[in-house]
């Protein structure tokens, strides 16, 4: 009776770490393709600031903008031409 006990324990564990793996490589494809090239928005660029505030540079289709974060807001600060913001990225825009 307590081989049956065992096996039944060792069977539940090893289900449960399938499941954990397969839910890891699921959120790992996730990842990629959230960031995968051919999206129409993109941050191309962070900086994090002093506080909870940050600058994001954002990729939208062929446009180029400057966002701010603070603590509970989201500012755009600045729209940047494509041609420049590739130029200073080092690609064509």
């Amino acid at each position: 009776m307590e081989v049956a006990a065992a096996l039944r324990a060792f069977a539940a564990l090893i289900v449960i770490a399938l499941v954990l793996l397969g839910l890891h490589f699921a959120l790992r494809s996730f990842g990629r393709r959230a960031g995968a090239p051919g999206r129409l928005l993109r941050i191309v660029e962070t900086i994090f600031l002093p506080g909870a505030s940050s600058l994001h540079l954002i990729a939208v289709g062929d446009r180029y903008y400057v966002i701010g974060r603070g603590n509970a807001q989201l500012t755009l600060l600045a729209e940047i031409p494509a041609v420049e913001a590739g130029a200073r990225l080092g690609r064509d825009a």
